[in-house]
């Protein structure tokens, strides 16, 4: 009898499976040198663009996102250093949102800054007292809260009564411009002594410091271009004395007007 031939199996199957793991080493490859040639600008931008979303970004002394280099953001750009530099680089920054001062170019944080400008502007208020001849008449203090210029009560005003006297307006005037040189809030505040007041226009000491403060207000708004926005009027009648009621200097010292210059990181009480 006759053998019966062998049919022959797809012995070349085996092909299938190579040319597939073929095929994914390639892919493999191909990615791998693509991730090797990244554009180092294109990732310097990508770096930016994170630490700008993160807020502050690299801090001096922490590593850059690109490798080998350290650095640091001014303004938005990344300033790169090498590892190798020993240099520092050193930024500038401002107060941020939350009140915090931060070091600037030169040196001094913003609130250092704000108590020299306020240092000037006591100074320059002090020559223009000078020359109005009211001297005697006007003291400033330094405060936590800013700067306070305090006034006479009988340089603006006439026993028991609130319109300003006309021959203050020059001399407000002028120290409404220098108040407006910067944009700190100002406060304006009326005190009087503890003698109960007895005329037909004001029913007590607290009413008529309340509208002193406000005509003095007014007057900023309204002829010296002062904005609404940075002022406040307040009246303390008798309650916040400087001086006992006890002597007649005392209720003079008491019978003031105070212009508050406040700094910026306070707020209007």
């Amino acid at each position: 009898m006759k053998r019966k031939a062998k049919k022959s199996g797809n012995n070349e199957r085996w092909l299938l499976t190579y040319s597939d793991m073929i095929t994914l080493l390639v892919a493999l490859f191909v990615v791998l040198y693509a991730m090797s040639n990244v554009s180092e600008s294109k990732y310097a931008q990508l770096a930016e663009s994170l630490n700008s979303s993160l807020g502050n970004g690299v801090l001096s002394g922490q590593d850059s996102l690109l490798p080998g280099k350290t650095g640091l953001l001014d303004g938005g750009k990344l300033l790169e250093q090498s590892s190798g530099d020993t240099n520092t680089a050193t930024t500038g920054a401002d107060k941020n949102k939350n009140g915090i001062s931060t070091t600037t170019q030169t040196g001094k944080d913003n609130n250092t800054l704000e108590k020299e400008e306020f240092e000037k502007l006591r100074d320059q208020i002090n020559q223009i007292a000078e020359k109005s001849n009211i001297k005697g008449n006007v003291t400033m203090t330094t405060e936590k809260r800013g700067l306070v210029i305090t006034f006479s009560d009988k340089i603006f005003f006439d026993s028991g009564k609130a319109l300003i006297k006309s021959n203050m307006n020059k001399t407000l005037k002028q120290i409404a411009t220098l108040l407006n040189s910067t944009d700190n809030s100002i406060v304006v505040e009326g005190h009087t002594d503890n003698v109960p007041i007895k005329n037909a226009y004001y029913s007590s000491n607290w009413q008529l410091s309340s509208i002193r403060a406000t005509n003095v207000v007014e007057y900023l708004i309204s002829n010296c271009n002062i904005s609404p926005s940075r002022l406040r009027a307040v009246g303390y009648g008798e309650y916040k004395p400087v001086a006992s009621n006890k002597t007649k200097a005392g209720q003079n010292k008491n019978r003031r007007v105070n212009i508050v210059l406040l700094y910026n990181n306070v707020e209007s009480e």
